[in-house]
């Protein structure tokens, strides 16, 4: 009896589990507004943003007219966190979420991108850039 109740829950619950949670992605205009935060106010209409579609991949929001790049809020993470930077960093950026798009660990990203910057094939910029973040939890 206590297997056939087990069997019976079992079968009734395990589809509940098995279900992907489905995330909010929020509107265009609403991810560019919040990706632009930390920039400063003379940038901000002018920074080309990325953000996610409705399939929840990154791509480009908005087209930039100025040196600043900034990154929406992923929504399948918990809490904030947006970023802007010069345009002169998004090929280390860009590697760094194609390394993440390959399942690679923070520590793992920053060993390759720092072996990479070192024998030249990654290049960095050759003065100081600024990085403004937010970022915050739930």
């Amino acid at each position: 009896m206590k297997a056939l109740l087990f069997s019976c829950l079992f079968c009734t619950l395990m589809p509940l589990t098995a279900q992907e949670v489905k995330v909010e992605i929020l509107p265009a205009e609403i991810q560019i507004k919040t990706a632009v935060l930390p920039a400063p106010d003379a940038d901000k209409d002018g920074a080309m943003v990325y953000g996610y579609n409705a399939e929840g991949t990154l791509v480009v929001l908005r087209k930039g007219s100025n040196n600043l790049v900034c990154i929406a809020d992923d929504p399948r993470k918990d809490g904030i966190n947006v970023a802007c930077y010069s345009k002169k960093l998004e090929p280390f950026m860009a590697r760094g979420r194609e390394l993440n798009l390959q399942g690679k660990s923070s520590e793992e990203r920053e060993a390759i991108r720092e072996k990479e910057v070192a024998q030249g094939s990654l290049k960095m910029p050759d003065v100081p850039s600024m990085l403004y973040v937010y970022y915050g939890k739930s």
